[in-house]
């Protein structure tokens, strides 16, 4: 069962009478308390309650996310063309798994589900070139060739004296290791999260209100 915030419980913020784009995003401890998800991590980069990102967005909750998201055939923010995504597809047995390089309205449609993220570090078993060359913690993503099997990553990058994190190209390199035919980057930095088993896999709390969750729970 795929599980994902935000969904039709949100509430958005009001203003004038009117719904807006923004609402108070989550930790994930509290994605964590709130949803029985086996494993989850975080997914669309956002702005702040002034649309931009800066200091302000970092200490404060309120969040617009910025990308695709798509949540049981419902889209909760429009699609940004030069970011990848993280889509499924319900089939008789069970979802299958897609990377798109871009999000459009095109590639998009007859997905159920769809996450946005950053890049596309790995298609079709290529590894992607960037120019800018950085290392951050990573939240990551990859899908096999056939599509029924997702890998999820989490690199730490916050706390230096124990790692730098990683690049966009070495995680690539970590995907087309583990088998993955595609991968794409989510938001990282700072929103960078993983809980597995209902535990935090980092070895610190991320405080971040974050935009956008996708977590699976899995029938026993």
């Amino acid at each position: 069962k795929i599980q994902a915030f935000p969904n039709s419980t949100v509430k958005y913020i009001q203003k004038d009478g009117k719904k807006t784009e923004f609402f108070t995003g989550l930790r994930p401890k509290t994605f964590n308390s709130i949803y029985e998800s086996d494993i989850f991590i975080n997914t669309s980069p956002f702005a702040g309650k002034d649309g931009s990102w800066n200091i302000w967005a970092k200490l404060t909750s309120t969040r617009k996310i910025v990308g695709i998201h798509k949540v049981e055939g419902i889209e909760y923010a429009p699609p940004v063309q030069s970011y990848a995504a993280l889509c499924f597809l319900r089939g008789t047995e069970g979802f299958s798994a897609h990377i798109l390089p871009a999000q459009t309205r095109e590639s998009l449609a007859g997905f159920e589900y769809a996450f946005g993220g950053f890049f596309s570090i790995l298609q079709d078993g290529v590894i992607q070139h960037f120019e800018y060359i950085s290392h951050d913690s990573r939240t990551a993503c990859g899908v096999s060739k056939d599509k029924k099997t997702l890998y999820l990553l989490v690199v730490e990058g916050e706390q230096l004296s124990k790692s730098r994190g990683l690049s966009y190209p070495e995680c690539a390199v970590i995907f087309k290791a583990m088998g993955a035919n595609d991968a794409m980057q989510m938001d990282g930095g700072g929103s960078a999260s993983m809980y597995v088993d209902k535990k935090n896999v980092l070895s610190y709390t991320v405080r971040r209100y974050n935009a956008s969750f996708l977590g699976f729970s899995f029938q026993r």
